[in-house]
């Protein structure tokens, strides 16, 4: 059984073994549905009403007289049709807001962690495809449920542009383990919505008001240091192009392309930090969006992504944000643990290279 049927079993048992769980999806699903036919025939209904009824009004109907019977009853429907439009638009907006008000995340989540039923698989998953000898007393550690985004009215490239080592101060889920009797942590940092407001002259003058908007997403590992001295903390290799000439350069040509550390060239921590074993690690990722592994006190390894729709939340916080049916639930909690090892094991991988 590889790790995709395993997940699919393991989220198919636990969905069928829940009837309540799959009575409140059904509720989500109806409701979201609602929201799309009323939102829909709402536009139309207003649309083709408004265009009638300025047809109607206007003389601007060939071949057919102002204030004939046609014109009347063409008006009629335009009334009609703006009137069925309203009416919808408020059906659409009570829909919408029972899929705010009923805390569907909630329910859905309490049900998940009943009795650690999803951090069983978690667990389960890790032992099963990415244990090894060398790992143990592996937990997943859950201190926030509902997944949420932090919003903020500023330009994403100043913070991009510090690139802070996300550290996590128990306000993160997270994977706690031993890996040679050292501690080690993976977590996902919540995501981060930045709005920058521009403006714009239209043709006619007028000043109009815009919103641009990135997320951006950043994930580490952090494993106990018993390797380097603190004359090592601040040392990083950055997968990005030499900022300053005569920084420290390897023989590697491929990695010199890709990667810079941030030492000089006769600073012995070069040397000494990248060893063949984390240079050919680093040379050969085939992950987007890893940025650095260094040494902070601890061992890391940091992960940014920076998109204008896309980010991740929590380890193990589940949205239902895009879930539409039954079949749209079970492939975003499979798609959420696989996406939370994937980019974990990738993570892990550097900082182990370091040893």
């Amino acid at each position: 059984m590889n790790a995709k049927e395993f997940l699919d079993k393991k989220i198919n048992n636990l969905v069928n073994s829940h009837p309540d769980l799959k009575q409140i999806i059904a509720k989500l699903a109806r409701l979201k549905r609602n929201c799309r036919l009323f939102g829909t025939f709402a536009l139309l209904g207003l649309i083709l009403g408004i265009v009638i009824l300025i047809a109607s009004t206007n003389h601007i109907i060939p071949g057919v007289e102002y204030g004939s019977q046609a014109i009347i009853i063409l008006f009629i429907i335009g009334v009609l049709g703006v009137v069925a439009g309203l009416i919808l638009l408020i059906f659409w907006y009570t829909a919408r807001k029972k899929v705010r008000v009923e805390h569907f995340d909630e329910k859905i989540t309490n049900i998940l962690y009943d009795d650690q039923q999803i951090q069983k698989i978690y667990s389960e998953f890790y032992y099963k495809f990415v244990d090894d000898k060398d790992t143990d007393d592996f937990e997943i550690k859950i201190v926030k449920r509902i997944p949420d985004i932090t919003s903020e009215y500023a330009d994403y490239r100043s913070f991009v542009k510090k690139r802070i080592l996300a550290i996590n101060n128990n306000t993160q889920n997270s994977f706690n383990f031993l890996y040679k009797n050292k501690k080690v942590t993976f977590f996902i940092k919540t995501p981060r919505k930045f709005i920058e407001v521009y403006y714009t002259t239209d043709s006619k003058g007028n000043t109009v008001r815009h919103e641009r908007i990135h997320y951006v997403s950043n994930a580490a590992v952090h494993m106990e240091n018993t390797k380097y001295d603190e004359t090592y903390n601040g040392v990083r290799v950055v997968q990005e192009k030499d900022p300053v000439k005569g920084l420290f350069q390897t023989d590697s040509i491929e990695f010199n392309k890709r990667f810079y550390i941030n030492v000089k060239e006769n600073d012995i921590r070069g040397p000494k930090f990248l060893s063949p074993r984390l240079i050919e690690k680093l040379s050969s990722l085939d992950i987007k969006n890893i940025y650095s592994v260094g040494i902070e006190g601890n061992i890391y390894a940091d992960w940014f992504l920076v998109s204008q729709s896309n980010f991740k939340h929590d380890v193990c916080s589940f949205s239902t944000v895009d879930v539409k049916n039954l079949p749209t639930f079970i492939k975003s909690v499979i798609d959420k643990i696989a996406s939370d090892f994937y980019l974990f094991e990738h993570l892990f991988d550097c900082v182990r290279a370091v040893y």
